[in-house]
């Protein structure tokens, strides 16, 4: 963070993920204060979405059908992408979002 490592306030350890999904999703101006330029970042429907886990980066898509579903990533052949186990990063950005790696 900022060419440091991010370390936890409490303990000092440094933070560390398994996987870091991207995932890029609609937003709009809320329209609750929409000067104050809150977002609402839609998560039902699908996009697209980069897995970085065990040094690779895959590619492919995000989808959730509804509010209480669970997001399911599929690979560009839509073949369902397992996370591998331990802690994940979760970025949600706007879907014009340029990711570089």
């Amino acid at each position: 963070m900022a060419g440091q490592e991010h370390r936890d306030a409490k303990n000092n350890t440094q933070l560390v993920a398994k996987s870091i999904i991207v995932q890029f999703t609609p937003t709009s101006l809320s329209g609750v204060n929409p000067d104050k330029g809150i977002l609402d970042i839609s998560t039902v429907g699908e996009g697209r979405v980069l897995i970085f886990q065990d040094g690779q980066v895959l590619e492919g898509k995000w989808k959730k059908d509804s509010k209480t579903a669970r997001t399911i990533f599929l690979d560009n052949e839509g073949n369902l992408i397992r996370l591998v186990g331990g802690v994940h990063w979760f970025e949600i950005v706007k879907t014009d979002t340029t990711v570089s790696y």
